[in-house]
């Protein structure tokens, strides 16, 4: 009887509870922001490179004398222009701002020769660098009239590698404009851009002379090296020695699996198990009359100083594919976890298994680019399923179905790359989702809004240094289930909080982190770094000391990156928090990767 009156407590308890949250969630959803944070490092970096490697407007432009010159050639009264723009490559605005330094006012060639280069330049800054503007032969300057028109370049072919059945699906994949079609600069981007998202890519692109006229020949040369990856991983990423501190696993990362520039990996990682036997145990239905239900196996006495062993169990799965099609990136992603875990009370054992299942599909389209900045939208849906027993009782099962929606835009900005990103969530009631039905103003809604509000900046200072801020902050005027909040804290987060997380329905997150990176021989870049990072969080309908909470945290570290082993060790210490909060006063962060490509 006193078993199934701590099951009943255990369950009004979790049950009452504003926004419980599961601990296979909380794992699932820091393994995904560090995973998200180390991809926008290396992101940022990317992206750094590309612009500073990229000259083309300045190189590309053609100078441009004075608006008029002040020679004595023959010149023409020209009352009129008129510029003949076939496929609207120019607007109306650009137009008429450079028709304006010249109209009314007398012409000689080298004048004209002028407006012309200021069209094309023009057209260059667009992106159209094989477009010209030209004079039209049906000309009689006498009458006052200059007749001009656009001269398109275009695409006459595309042609990777050999050419082959393989290679023209890469093509149909990766450029967005195909032959036949007007030549722009940015579609070479987001195809360089397209083969790049793979590691395993080795490829160089050339504009050449096309066959025809006014067409351009683009040659790509694609080699695929090393497309397997497989590394070994462990880190401390727990949170206490009952359910392990030390973790392990495995990973797979397949370049290009089906030859079009697409990504497929998967991750597994695991503690070291506790299995103890529990034949002991049994349920209320399976005691005879008069029995009581044991609280140990025989001999078991806990007056003595007896102790039972606990379970221990984590195995967490990652599957993500990522395929590009043009202007498009589609994602999906499988995550599970699964915990069994213990805990002590009335002199016996009580055993908790908690699972955690996520699938998510999310498709992004650029909007806009040019030579330094990028818009994109995305939108995207989320299944989450969390189950948690006790005893093999249920505890809670909950469905909840997200859908988002985001914009976000990077650009080039002193010296650096700057990041924002604008989003909004919904909960959904398809998927079989759970529903709020006549919930209470303070219960946690599956229907819920939510938006987020993101920054971030990359700058390399000097040859070596590097700084990178970020701002994650969201805001819901709905009392969240605890997978939904925002969770500040721990690695890549807050540094010292890895065991006292706080998280509420409106977050914000401030990070800074300056690295030096140190070649080593060609073979590994070590880099030192530190990192301050400051939250504050807020839960809505909640009147006690834990409606609200900040911390703010350092970190010192290394990581040292090299082909074959992936080594980050940080120190980290709290430096303000909460009073209710109780952190340690200093925590050590560790994790290594052995990989082999091949």
């Amino acid at each position: 009887m006193k078993k199934v009156a701590m099951i009943l407590v255990v369950l009004i308890h979790i049950v009452g509870m504003s926004a419980p949250k599961d601990e296979a969630g909380k794992i699932f959803e820091n393994q995904e922001r560090r995973l998200e944070d180390e991809r926008l490092r290396l992101e940022q970096k990317q992206r750094q490179t590309e612009f500073e490697n990229t000259k083309f407007e300045n190189s590309s432009e053609i100078g441009v004398k004075e608006a008029v010159s002040s020679d004595n050639s023959k010149k023409f009264l020209i009352t009129e222009i008129n510029l003949r723009d076939e496929y609207n490559l120019l607007t109306k605005k650009e137009k008429s701002k450079i028709i304006g330094k010249y109209i009314h006012l007398e012409l000689n060639s080298a004048d004209i020769t002028n407006l012309l280069t200021e069209f094309t330049n023009k057209l260059i800054t667009k992106g159209y660098s094989t477009s010209v503007v030209t004079v039209m032969p049906d000309n009689d300057l006498t009458s006052g009239r200059l007749n001009l028109a656009v001269v398109p370049g275009k695409i006459g072919e595309i042609v990777i590698n050999s050419g082959n059945v393989l290679d023209r699906l890469k093509e149909f994949f990766m450029f967005k404009t195909n032959k036949g079609k007007i030549f722009n600069i940015r579609d070479l981007d987001t195809a360089t851009e397209n083969f790049n998202s793979v590691q395993a890519n080795s490829m160089t692109m050339e504009v050449l002379p096309g066959k025809e006229e006014n067409t351009s020949k683009i040659q790509v040369k694609n080699i695929l090296k090393n497309k397997y990856s497989v590394s070994l991983i462990s880190n401390n990423y727990g949170d206490n020695k009952q359910d392990g501190i030390w973790r392990k696993g495995v990973s797979l990362n397949i370049d290009s699996p089906s030859g079009i520039g697409d990504n497929l990996y998967f991750t597994y990682m695991t503690v070291s198990r506790k299995n103890p036997d529990r034949n002991w145990k049994k349920r209320a239905d399976e005691l005879q009359p008069g029995e009581i239900l044991p609280i140990g196996p025989a001999g078991y006495d806990p007056s003595k100083g007896d102790t039972l062993p606990y379970k221990r169990r984590l195995d967490m799965f990652n599957f993500g594919y990522t395929m590009k099609f043009r202007d498009y990136t589609l994602r999906l992603g499988s995550a599970r976890s699964i915990q069994e875990s213990s805990f002590y009370a009335s002199n016996t054992v009580y055993d908790l298994y908690t699972s955690s299942h996520t699938l998510s599909m999310n498709l992004d389209k650029i909007l806009f680019r040019n030579q330094k900045s990028k818009l994109t939208a995305g939108i995207g849906i989320k299944r989450k399923h969390n189950n948690n027993y006790l005893e093999g009782a249920v505890l809670s099962d909950r469905k909840l179905t997200v859908g988002t929606v985001n914009i976000s835009y990077t650009t080039s900005l002193f010296k650096g790359i700057f990041g924002l990103n604008l989003g909004y969530e919904r909960g959904l009631k398809i998927f079989g989702a759970e529903r709020d039905g006549r919930k209470t103003g303070t219960a946690p809604k599956a229907q819920f809004n939510k938006y987020t509000f993101d920054m971030s900046y990359y700058r390399p200072i000097g040859e070596h240094m590097v700084y990178r801020g970020n701002i994650y902050s969201s805001l819901s005027d709905d009392t969240l289930y605890g997978s939904e909040r925002q969770s500040i804290g721990g690695v890549g987060s807050v540094g010292g909080f890895h065991r006292s997380t706080v998280s509420g329905d409106k977050a914000v997150e401030i990070g800074n982190e300056i690295s030096y990176n140190i070649p080593v021989k060609k073979i590994a870049v070590l880099s030192p770094y530190l990192g301050y990072g400051y939250g504050y969080v807020r839960i809505n309908n909640d009147k006690s000391e834990y409606r609200k909470g900040y911390i703010s945290g350092a970190v010192a570290g290394v990581r040292l990156d090299t082909k074959y082993l992936d080594f980050n060790f940080g120190y980290a210490k709290p430096v303000s928090y909460s009073k209710y909060l109780n952190p340690e006063k200093q925590e050590m962060y560790f994790n290594m990767a052995l990989k082999v490509s091949f």
